[in-house]
Formats: structure tokens, C-alpha cells, sequence
């Protein structure tokens, strides 16, 4: 017949069980769920001190780097877990990175420092909407 070449769904069950059955499930080396909960217990009734990770270890350079640019910047302080790299990367993207620019040249356009005259009031052009003249609506 056409279904001769199926093997016997039987057979293939009690080859499975049969392996299940021979090689017991063990748990991963070096973990030992006993000596964790002893080990957990030591440290809430305060026999044993937690072990607390070590903070990494970062080039000097990067962080003369990061100290540098937030000094420049006018920063007073950032903390931080991650790379100083990383840091004076997201710093530049939210402050900038003007090195050497004054504040007067890093104005955007549209905007004024404090304490100065607008354009408009010196007469120096724009939209302004209270100078418009007003239009009237003739009726015929």
C-alpha cells in the first residue's frame, strides 16, 4: 500500500519514552539551588555580608574627556553608570557640542538673547502682527 513507508507511531512513542526513562533530567553544572538558599538566608539574618559587584573600571581619558566638556559646558554635575563615552555622546546630542563658539553665535534663529531689542522693534523687518495694516470688507 501507498502508507507502507510511515513508520509505526507506536513504536516511535515507546522509542521516546523509553529514552526519557533511560537518561534522567539533570540539572545545569555548578548550580546548586540548596547552597543559594542557605546562602540567601546567611545574608538576611545578617551572618554573611552581600556581595556587592564592583564598580567598572573606565579609561582615564574618557572621563577627563566627559569632565572636560561638562566644565566647558557650564555643567555642574551628571552621574552616571554607563561609559563616559556613551555619556558625552547623549550630552552632546541634548546640550551640543560648541567647542569654542560664544553665546552670542549660538543663538537659533528666531530667538534672542535676554535683555536685547527684537528685531522688530529696531525696525529690522519680520512678521510682526500688530504692525499689519487692518483690511476692510467692502459691502457692494
Amino acid at each position: 500500500s501507498e502508507f507502507s513507508n510511515l513508520p509505526d507511531i507506536g513504536s516511535l512513542l515507546q522509542q521516546r519514552i523509553a529514552a526519557k526513562q533511560s537518561s534522567p533530567s539533570t540539572p545545569p553544572t555548578g548550580f546548586d539551588p540548596h547552597k543559594l538558599m542557605v546562602k540567601k538566608h546567611k545574608v538576611e539574618t545578617g551572618e554573611e555580608l552581600p556581595e556587592i559587584p564592583e564598580a567598572p573600571q573606565w579609561p582615564e581619558a574618557d572621563i577627563k574627556t566627559l569632565e572636560d566638556y561638562c566644565q566647558r559646558m557650564g555643567i555642574i554635575g551628571y552621574s552616571t553608570k554607563q561609559n563616559p563615552r556613551i555619556a558625552l555622546m547623549q550630552l552632546k546630542q541634548q546640550v551640543g557640542d560648541y567647542s569654542g563658539i560664544p553665546l552670542e553665535e549660538r543663538v537659533p534663529v528666531g530667538y534672542q538673547k535676554s535683555g536685547t531689542l527684537s528685531m522688530n522693534a529696531i525696525g529690522g523687518g519680520g512678521y510682526n502682527p500688530l504692525s499689519t495694516p487692518k483690511k476692510t470688507l467692502l459691502n457692494g
